[in-house]
C-alpha cells in the first residue's frame, strides 16, 4: 500500500509542477523493467529456456503439481541436467525467495518456503513460451 500511495502522491506532485500534459511521463518514470522484480521474471525466463532446450527436463514439468515435478527433476533420466536445474531453482528462492504469491500479503509462504510458484510461473512460460 505504501508503494501504491507514493505513486499517486508522485503523480499529484508532477502535475502541479510539470503539468498534466505530460502526464505520460511519469508512467515512464514510475515504470521501470530494471528492478528486483523483473530481476526475478528475468531470471524464471532463464530457466524456462533451459527447459525448453531439454526434452527431459520438459518431460519433468508435463507432472501434476509442482511435488511431482521436483521429484521428476531428481530422478529424470539426464540426471545431471535434472538436478543442475533444482540447484538453479534453489538459488532463486534464495535470491528472490522473499517473495510470496500475492504481493502484498504476509500470511502467504513466500518462495524460499514453498516452490510451488516458482515450478508453476516455469510451467506457464513453457506453455505460452514467455518472452
Amino acid at each position: 500500500m505504501a508503494q501504491f500511495q507514493t505513486t499517486i502522491d508522485f503523480q499529484k506532485v508532477f502535475n502541479e509542477l510539470i503539468g498534466e500534459q505530460h502526464a505520460a511521463l511519469t508512467g515512464s518514470i514510475l515504470t521501470s523493467d530494471e528492478d528486483r522484480n523483473w530481476d526475478s521474471v528475468r531470471e524464471l525466463w532463464k530457466l524456462k529456456e533451459t527447459i525448453k532446450s531439454s526434452a527431459a527436463l520438459k518431460a519433468a514439468f508435463r507432472n501434476d503439481g509442482a511435488d511431482a515435478v521436483l521429484r521428476a527433476l531428481a530422478d529424470t533420466a539426464d540426471s545431471n541436467a535434472g538436478r543442475d536445474l533444482l540447484l538453479r531453482i534453489d538459488a532463486r528462492k534464495n535470491e528472490f525467495g522473499n517473495k510470496s504469491m500475492y504481493t502484498h500479503e504476509y500470511l502467504s509462504k513466500t518462495w524460499r518456503e514453498d516452490p510451488t510458484p516458482i515450478v508453476e510461473a516455469l510451467r506457464g512460460y513453457l506453455t505460452t513460451d514467455y518472452d
